[in-house]
């Protein structure tokens, strides 16, 4: 996982985050280890899909994930319509 530190914007995948559905983003405020080392405990504001701000949001990350720093929630890669 790359270093995550407060006020960047993430993309992680739904496999790698405890818990909820489908890719979150989010915009970093603080990142702190977990009891188990294979999970990092990371808070921040959710960035929904129109770029609006969310709630805050407290999930476990794999220590392994692969997340993506984004500038905007609009680089989240290819819309719904595209093929």
């Amino acid at each position: 996982m790359p270093t995550l530190t407060p006020g960047k914007t993430i993309r992680i995948d739904e496999f790698d985050y405890a818990y909820g559905l489908g890719p979150l983003t989010l915009r970093v405020s603080s990142v702190s280890p977990h009891q188990d080392p294979a999970w990092v405990r990371v808070t921040g504001v959710e960035i929904r899909w129109t770029g609006r701000e969310g709630p805050l949001r407290d999930v476990l990350v794999r220590a392994g994930a692969q997340v993506v720093e984004v500038s905007s929630a609009r680089d989240e890669g290819p819309s719904r319509h595209e093929a």
